[in-house]
């Protein structure tokens, strides 16, 4: 396993880089599950969507100059579905 590293850049209304000081992240692990079920001569199916905090956390830029890209690093993950919230 390996660490998860993602980096966020931020942006304007007017889509012109955004500078970042500070961000709060959180990562959940998704899991998705189908359940299939024959009636009345058809297959239906429904899924379920759960999530759970598995990581969070806050950065600072990269530099002390204002930047507008910050790079957060998080433990090592299993493999599978992940959603980033910042």
């Amino acid at each position: 396993m390996r660490s998860a590293v993602f980096q966020v850049k931020q942006w304007q209304p007017d889509l012109m880089p955004a500078a970042v000081s500070h961000l709060q992240w959180q990562l959940q692990r998704v899991v998705w599950d189908w359940y299939y079920d024959r009636s009345a001569n058809r297959w239906r199916y429904r899924q379920e969507i759960k999530s759970r905090v598995v990581a969070k956390g806050h950065s600072r830029a990269l530099n002390t100059v204002i930047s507008s890209l910050v790079r957060s690093s998080c433990r090592s993950l299993d493999w599978g579905r992940y959603a980033l919230t910042v």
